[in-house]
């Protein structure tokens, strides 16, 4: 929601969309059951559910920078959650007969209220909570960048045994918070990791080509 603070007034919604995991650079580990860290594609989208988000500025331009955790409802007698292999897939669009084994996809948790576009109970596409991902946006709510797999790999690969395996059915590192700092004349953007207990820091003076610089444990 952009919001006019000196009119009290929301002047836009603006939805973010979705994140296409089965594309290059989009890599998940989906499973908590196949005991081994794995980031693979796979036909599923995440949503865009930002649980904290900061502005900076770079070029003249203000940015925002999301860091994309996402969440279910569950209320009353309400739950939107399910996993893969609990669905009815339609077997024409989803062909890969193994694809609802818990060592690939069929741990996944997803929701149900979408991708079964026809209500005829069975599946044509999958969403899962969050994207695994922090993302910068134009003040307007245009995708700038988005980090794809680099956060979970970046953590992997410089913070031995930090992933939890046993939430990569989930939303994996959980990408809770963030903000944004000035080191050094340099901008940085510190990405708290729920999950994994963790603060990633990344270079986003230039917002469209982040750079890792290191992660903590906490």
């Amino acid at each position: 929601a952009i919001v006019d603070v000196v009119t009290g007034t929301i002047s836009d919604i603006v939805p973010l969309g979705f994140k296409d995991h089965s594309v290059s650079g989009n890599e998940i580990d989906p499973s908590d059951r196949d005991d081994v860290i794995a980031f693979k594609l796979v036909p599923t989208f995440g949503i865009y559910q930002p649980d904290a988000l900061a502005t900076f500025t770079s070029g003249g331009a203000t940015y925002i920078i999301t860091a994309n955790e996402g969440d279910a409802r569950e209320y009353d007698t309400y739950v939107e959650e399910a996993r893969v292999e609990d669905l009815e897939l339609d077997p024409n669009v989803f062909t890969d007969s193994e694809l609802q084994n818990e060592e690939n996809l069929g741990r996944l948790t997803i929701t149900t209220t979408l991708g079964d576009a026809n209500g005829d109970g069975l599946y044509e596409e999958l969403y899962s909570f969050g994207t695994r991902s922090f993302s910068i946006w134009t003040s307007t709510g245009e995708l700038y960048y988005d980090s794809g797999s680099a956060l979970e790999r970046d953590l992997v690969t410089n913070l031995s045994g930090a992933y939890d395996e046993g939430r990569s059915d989930n939303k994996g590192v959980e990408p809770e918070g963030v903000t944004v700092g000035m080191v050094g004349g340099r901008t940085i953007a510190f990405v708290g990791l729920e999950r994994v207990d963790a603060v990633s820091l990344y270079d986003i003076s230039n917002p469209a080509a982040p750079e890792f610089i290191a992660v903590f444990e906490t």
